[in-house]
């Protein structure tokens, strides 16, 4: 794939498709609206893979016949899945109904987020659940250049739980997700250029929490999401089985 760093459209595009080699866009909660007790912890360790499919349009520059500056587009069908390194999430408990989680997505990007559980029903409950993955790319080619992308996911979720029963709950999740990229390269002759790029994708996913023991629990999970633009219409899906334990909410 050809791209210019001085091409903000081309970054926000790297800032879709490189992430699966290094820090992947990662939306799953592997948990219900319902939050860790208060003064408590609980964690969860997930396995997971990646996959997209879609159409994009990679933009490149190049020198014209007249020696100006042109750009040349390019239109490819991808389809890729990919595993990615395990997850793990740290859950607190701050308050009755509110609580933190601090987790490192696949071996290689930080995230936070904070869960408020306003609604809670023996059938239904609903949590808000805003959260940021954060994670860098850089690379250093052997004629002393080099290049770094800071990539930004800011998700927000809404968190809809059917309790089926004591032991097993349905979890949606749909919402937003907005992404942020900035960018820059150093040349070896010393020349240096940033650029950025940010972009908005919906989400909707689906996890079953079953509920093994009180301190035990399984949520196989994947959620899609989708970036909507003139020039790129990308699909992701995340896929994974978490793992929590602890002390998990009650039911």
């Amino acid at each position: 794939m050809k791209f210019s760093l001085s091409d903000g459209r081309v970054l926000g595009l790297l800032g879709g498709l490189t992430t699966l080699l290094t820090g992947c866009p990662n939306p799953n909660v592997y948990g219900t609206p319902r939050t860790t007790p208060k003064g408590e912890f609980s964690h969860t360790i997930a396995a997971e893979a990646i996959s997209i499919s879609g159409e994009t349009t990679t933009t490149s520059l190049r020198s014209g016949a007249s020696g100006q500056i042109e750009e040349v587009k390019t239109k490819e069908n991808v389809s890729v899945t990919l595993p990615t390194f395990p997850t793990y999430q740290l859950r607190y408990g701050v308050a009755e109904q509110a609580d933190l989680g601090f987790s490192l997505k696949n071996g290689s990007s930080l995230g936070v987020d904070f869960k408020y559980n306003p609604v809670k029903s023996k059938s239904f409950d609903l949590a808000i659940d805003p959260g940021a993955q954060l994670f860098r790319i850089s690379s250093t080619s052997s004629s002393g250049s080099s290049a770094s992308i800071n990539i930004a996911y800011i998700h927000l979720p809404l968190l809809l739980g059917l309790n089926l029963s004591e032991s097993l709950s349905l979890v949606l999740t749909p919402g937003a997700v907005v992404v942020a990229a900035s960018g820059s390269t150093s040349s070896s002759s010393g020349r240096d250029s940033a650029t950025s790029s940010s972009g908005l994708l919906g989400r909707l996913g689906l996890g079953v929490n079953i509920r093994v023991s009180k301190s035990f629990a399984l949520q196989p999970e994947v959620t899609a999401m989708r970036r909507f633009s003139d020039e790129n219409s990308v699909t992701f899906y995340m896929a994974g089985l978490g793992f929590n334990f602890g002390k998990l909410p009650t039911f």
